[in-house]
């Protein structure tokens, strides 16, 4: 267990902790910034041809060079099937890079460089951040306020938006400084954001066949977690988070869980949580009134996520003291399930389009709610004119009448994408962390389900019988009247 303080000489490593930032070397930061001139001095730096990249001392950085070609995958990544990711990204091209994608999970971020262009591109489900700048600078890095230290940019705190619990769109909190969305690259020499995906037709799937993809899935995450890596998976009294605990305990996998019963824990899950608990026969622990007292730690992850969703301090907090410093400790979320089994969907009055209004009404109304909160007309302003422009750069016009459902392509590229991967950085200063749900290829198949099989629970429940009928019976919902 840490401590509960957290020195200076600590608090400088948990500041971007896992973090990354890359910029052409002709054209680097010159700002002087105390808190960028400790990284210059302390994170490792490797210039690749024209290009220099800094990284946390932890963050994994391995590459391969082929002339004036560098191929550099930062993070975690790990096959849906055979083959080394590096070794694959540096010789596949065209479609074959992006089909590899495809195959990839983790978090991570994959750089192509050559000469003075390149493209940048991340995991499926965008659990490794990317933020870039639009300020003429080829600079992108893991952490936007990385971004805004090393170039100058300055926080958008007189901004009534800054007020809201998540950002519209793909702003930050930083002029000039946005998000790269999930199914999308950044084109170095364009300094652009490209669209990759869709590039196929929606194909009509059955359930063997999603479920299929989805175990491929869970068994290439048991592996990649397997020791000297100590999974904790999260353990609610909802069917995401059980899904994949049900597929751990299938494949005998070694794993440890945790409860936040002080985060979005209703009264009615303890007593499914308890009997999965006592079946699943592994260490639990809960974070709680008893250990959620916000210190240092949480403090530096709420900036870390660059205030995004900094509603989860005392988490990070418990999650410190429970697991900071523990070796090989990695946190599994049971995030990403409904961007596969559907979200925004389920609502009364589901998205209509990709226009600008839409997503500013569907942001304001929140999850499965279909209640808009009042808001002063200045800061709806704002909001709208974030979405118009994420609209352009995200090339949303594409979906215009196409055949995937703009709730799924929304729901992923802006509340998962963006929105929780933020969450994952404020969550490392406690404990490295991923997505539990992170495949492309697990979508694709998901969504050629009928809308009748797909946009349920009951989905996941059909998964969970398959692995384990016990889990599967555990109710997902209050029992009382």
């Amino acid at each position: 267990m840490a401590n509960n303080d957290v020195g200076s000489e600590d608090a400088q490593h948990l500041l971007f902790r896992f973090g990354f930032i890359c910029f052409a070397a002709a054209d680097g930061p010159r700002n002087n910034d105390e808190i960028w001139a400790a990284i210059r001095r302390s994170w490792p730096k490797i210039q690749l041809g024209e290009f220099i990249i800094h990284r946390h001392p932890e963050t994994q950085l391995s590459h391969q060079s082929q002339g004036d070609k560098h191929t550099v995958l930062i993070g975690d990544a790990f096959m849906v099937g055979d083959g080394d990711p590096l070794a694959l990204a540096a010789g596949a091209v065209g479609d074959e890079l992006l089909d590899l994608l495809d195959r990839l999970s983790g978090r991570f971020v994959l750089l192509i460089m050559q000469g003075g262009a390149g493209k940048v591109f991340h995991d499926a489900f965008g659990a490794r951040s990317i933020f870039y700048t639009i300020n003429g600078a080829l600079a992108l890095a893991s952490h936007s306020h990385l971004l805004a230290c090393a170039f100058g940019a300055k926080p958008i705190l007189d901004t009534p938006v800054a007020t809201q619990l998540w950002l519209p769109g793909d702003m930050t909190m930083f002029r000039d400084v946005y998000a790269l969305p999930p199914n999308h690259c950044y084109d170095i020499a364009a300094r652009k954001v490209v669209r990759y995906w869709p590039r196929k037709s929606r194909r009509k799937t059955s359930f063997d066949e999603f479920f299929c993809a989805l175990d491929n899935y869970l068994k290439a995450l048991i592996e990649f977690v397997r020791p000297p890596r100590r999974p904790i998976l999260s353990l609610t009294g909802g069917i995401d988070s059980r899904l994949i605990a049900a597929a751990f305990h299938h494949y005998g996998a070694e794993f440890s869980t945790v409860t936040f019963t002080n985060f979005h824990f209703e009264p009615w899950e303890a007593a499914p949580v308890a009997e999965m608990s006592r079946y699943l026969g592994v260490p639990h622990s809960e974070i709680n009134e008893t250990n959620d007292s916000v210190n240092a730690a949480a403090r530096i992850g709420v900036r870390n996520s660059g205030r995004y969703n900094g509603q989860r301090p005392a988490v990070v907090a418990g999650m410190y003291r429970l697991y900071g410093g523990s070796p090989g400790a990695i946190f599994v979320l049971g995030l990403g399930g409904e961007a596969i089994r559907g979200c925004y969907n389920l609502k009364l009055n589901p998205l209509r389009d990709l226009s600008a209004k839409e997503m500013f009404r569907v942001f304001l109304e929140g999850g499965k709610s279909d209640k808009i909160r009042a808001l002063d007309p200045d800061v709806e302003s704002v909001i709208l004119s974030a979405f118009e422009g994420f609209r352009e750069r995200a090339g949303y016009d594409r979906f215009d009448g196409h055949e995937f459902d703009v709730n799924d392509i929304f729901y992923w590229e802006h509340r998962v994408g963006i929105g929780e991967s933020a969450g994952l950085n404020e969550i490392d200063v406690a404990v490295p962390s991923i997505f539990g749900f992170n495949s492309r290829t697990v979508c694709e198949a998901a969504y050629g389900l009928s809308d009748d099989e797909r946009l349920s629970k009951e989905l996941f429940v059909e998964v969970i019988q398959r692995y384990d009928a016990h889990i599967a019976a555990v109710p997902f919902w209050s029992t009382e009247n």
